[in-house]
């Protein structure tokens, strides 16, 4: 192999993407969140439950996210980065937007399946240009800092949120506003319409090449990029999936089997319907699966050294199933915490979004980048620092039950601060050892399972369990203060030790796993 020279050192070039593609993040995130800030008013407008805004905030956005971002991140691999995520900021921003018009849950529910599709571009491409403008060394520390984009977004959200609603409560304290736009959809516009400007500062960046880094060859750009994206996307996309994987050899049996998932999936979803009602959830779920299923039936024919890299080492399987655990505690805490906070201690939507926009970006940054670099530092001498420090963030347990049970604000905000502050230091771990255990090529690829775990797992079951056990107990006579909040305390509770329990396991597979890159993806098949 003709390797080209090793870049040992970032330059300035790369710091500039670095931020660029933070801000880009930034958006990324207040569009995002802002629905958690103004889900009682959309609750209030559009007579929906708590069921139902956790679909809004998680499945609604997390299914197709999951769904999209595989061939998008297959597309990563191999196309312009810079192109997918400029587009992609366009959609989610455009979309964004227009859930500012949205006037029934089901029209909204649609704009945030745009606004999913959109933002599944963003992190494959975004990380592995990074990971093709640092040093390895330097990964997770960059990783972090892109990072810091999710909790400055998610802390603009809830400030500008929160300062809408409260503006447009004193100047049209009749509901009397201009065209009929109520407080929540004006916040959408607000939000939504300066991402197109930054699509077009995104297309201007240059695209770094791939390995050079590390002084790997890797092929830039594949001819038929296009045409293999398609194909990805027709392998997740009902009733596509079926007609790609009959073209293939063997077509007929993995049809067969595909059929056999399906059926699976559509009675699971049936069942659980009868038992939780919510057949729109459970749909949902059942197509995302279905969808990832049948995608990874395509992988394994098309690309068997990169199916077996991403989804055979025992690490990685692990590791991404432990934090995508902790990312449903995240998403739950996330998303629920300010409805709380406005139920129980009656505060305004200004206050509580001000005050928790500030926690979010202050103790949301500050772990991030300590977590980054304690990462990187651990790694140097301990080969499972990345699922240790997952195991290390569920210190926060405890202060998310105080912060859902203390009787004084003061104490409510104290606590929620910490358990940021201890909750968020594995995020960079998470997306720094799915680029560690796999070849350059192969990176997007596995970002992207990261990321439809951590969705579907995360963010589409999370929000709307805590959402439909908070439904159930207030149906029994809780108060809608006691049901968010036992709900929001049992999750805690049985999620916490199963991620505990999934990192301890991949820790002891993390070593021989990175050691072995090259030997397990010449046994897969891959050419050297």
């Amino acid at each position: 192999m003709n390797n080209h020279a090793i870049v040992r050192k970032a330059s300035p070039y790369a710091y500039y993407v670095l931020i660029i593609l933070t801000i880009a993040y930034v958006f990324n995130f207040i569009d995002r969140t802002i629905i958690s800030i103004l889900a009682e008013e959309i609750k209030e407008d559009l007579k929906v439950d708590d069921a139902s805004l956790g679909f809004l905030y998680g499945t609604a956005f997390a299914v197709f996210f999951s769904i999209f971002g595989l061939p998008l991140a297959r597309l990563a691999d191999n196309w312009n980065r810079k192109k997918i995520i400029g587009w992609g900021i366009f959609l989610w921003s455009i979309m964004t937007a227009l859930s500012g018009t949205a006037n029934s849950f089901i029209l909204l529910a649609l704009y945030r399946v745009g606004v999913g599709v959109g933002e599944s571009a963003m992190a494959p491409a975004a990380m592995s240009m990074l990971s093709d403008s640092f040093p390895r060394k330097s990964w997770a520390t960059a990783y972090a800092f892109l990072g810091t984009g999710l909790f400055i977004g998610s802390g603009a959200g809830y400030w500008v949120g929160g300062t809408t609603l409260d503006l447009y409560h004193r100047w049209y304290p009749t509901g009397n506003a201009p065209f009929g736009i109520a407080d929540w959809q004006m916040s959408m516009f607000l939000v939504g319409l300066p991402g197109i400007i930054l699509a077009m500062v995104v297309f201007l960046m240059r695209e770094p090449r791939r390995g050079q880094m590390e002084g790997l060859e890797s092929q830039q750009q594949h001819p038929d990029a296009f045409k293999l994206f398609l194909g990805e996307l027709a392998s997740v996309v009902p009733p596509f999936t079926v007609l790609r994987l009959l073209r293939m050899e063997g077509g007929a049996k993995m049809a067969r089997r595909n059929a056999l998932y399906g059926s699976m999936l559509a009675l699971t979803a049936f069942l659980l319907t009868l038992w939780l009602g919510s057949p729109v959830q459970w749909l949902a779920i059942a197509l995302g699966l279905y969808s990832f299923i049948s995608w990874l039936q395509r992988l394994q024919v098309i690309d068997y050294p990169c199916f077996s890299m991403v989804f055979k080492a025992k690490a990685m399987r692990y590791s991404i199933l432990g934090f995508s655990l902790i990312g449903l505690l995240t998403y739950s805490f996330g998303f629920w915490f300010a409805p709380y906070l406005i139920r129980r201690f009656h505060a305004t939507p200004k206050e509580v979004g001000e005050v928790t926009g500030m926690i979010v970006f202050g103790a949301g940054v500050m772990s991030i980048l300590i977590g980054g670099y304690l990462s990187d530092y651990m790694r140097k001498s301990m080969p499972a620092a990345r699922p240790y420090m997952g195991i290390l963030s569920m210190l926060a347990v405890p202060f998310y039950v105080l912060a859902v049970t203390s009787d004084q604000l003061s104490h409510v905000y104290m606590y929620s601060a910490l358990g940021i502050f201890f909750g968020m230091i594995w995020i960079p771990s998470s997306n720094t050892i799915s680029s560690e255990l796999v070849p350059p090529r192969m990176r997007a690829t596995s970002i992207a399972f990261n990321a439809l775990a951590g969705t579907l797992l995360g963010l589409a079951i999370g929000p709307y369990v805590v959402g439909e056990i908070s439904d159930s107990l207030f149906a029994r006579g809780y108060t809608d203060v006691e049901s968010l909040q036992t709900a929001m305390l049992c999750t805690l509770a049985v999620v916490a030790p199963m991620a505990v329990a999934l990192l301890v396991i991949a820790s002891r597979h993390v070593e021989v796993d990175e050691n072995t890159i090259m030997e397990r993806a010449a046994a897969a098949g891959e050419r050297t």
